[in-house]
């Protein structure tokens, strides 16, 4: 189920206009990070009770930013194999785009068997089909080369990004998901009923004002790799016993009412 685009934009009205100077000092906290994923249709009314205690961030007068990322991986998925049969210690890797402004960077998300998470990026242009401009990056921080890996699958969506600087907090909003085989990105997988809401808040801060909202509307902290339910989405083939019941949820919520 699509929420129309301009449904969204009406209530985005509500917010005062955030800078990226006020992200950047937030971005300096030490964070902790809380994901929740839920029925699109829930999105407009919790927008109506965050608009009084949270600003919206406007970038050259936008405020919903489309993105594109890309996911990459060895032929034998070792990536998503590695998350699939329970290691702890396990990384990503994913090209992030900025479709507007044509900007981008390669990011490597690693967590080792203590859970700890450590995010390594690069700036990187998607027009280099293959990695191996990145290679010393990828051999510093992973177990690949270059030469392992190549892109598995696309997913694109839109980005709200809050601030509530008092509370130290940072959410990004992500809609309107879609994924596809990297190559075949014709035959596209809609994901358009799921919203995908992350809070980052300073460690010092044991309070989020939106967990407690989320609370209210029944929404319970609940995490989801996008590449690994995207690539169990779009390739059937691969083994996915750890991911079915979560898929099997957020395949309900197409079908959720407010």
């Amino acid at each position: 189920m699509k929420v129309a685009d301009n449904q969204i934009d009406n209530y985005l009205n509500e917010f005062a206009p955030a800078s990226l100077e006020e992200v950047k000092k937030i971005k300096s906290f030490k964070r902790s990070n809380s994901k929740y994923v839920f029925s699109i249709r829930k999105l407009p009314e919790i927008l109506v009770e965050m608009s009084a205690h949270y600003k919206l961030l406007y970038v050259n007068e936008i405020a919903a930013h489309p993105h594109t990322t890309v996911y990459y991986d060895t032929p034998e998925y070792a990536m998503y194999n590695a998350h699939q049969n329970g290691k702890l210690s396990r990384c990503k890797l994913r090209h992030k785009n900025y479709d507007e402004s044509d900007s981008g960077y390669l990011e490597l998300k690693y967590k080792n068997n203590k859970r700890e998470k450590r995010k390594n990026k690069i700036k990187f242009s998607l027009a280099a089909q293959n990695l191996s401009e990145a290679d010393e990056f990828l051999k510093k921080n992973s177990p690949f080369t270059a030469a392992d890996l190549s892109p598995q699958i696309v997913i694109k969506y839109t980005r709200l990004t809050f601030l509530n600087i008092e509370n130290g907090e940072r959410i990004t909003c992500d809609y309107e998901l879609n994924v596809a085989a990297y190559d075949n990105q014709e035959k596209i997988i809609n994901l358009e009923h799921l919203c995908v809401l992350e809070i980052k808040r300073a460690k010092n801060k044991k309070q989020s004002l939106v967990s407690d909202l989320l609370l209210t509307h029944k929404i319970q902290l609940k995490g989801m790799s996008k590449y690994c339910i995207g690539l169990a989405a779009v390739n059937k083939r691969l083994k996915n016993n750890r991911f079915k019941e979560k898929m099997r949820i957020l395949d309900k919520f197409r079908f959720q009412t407010v």
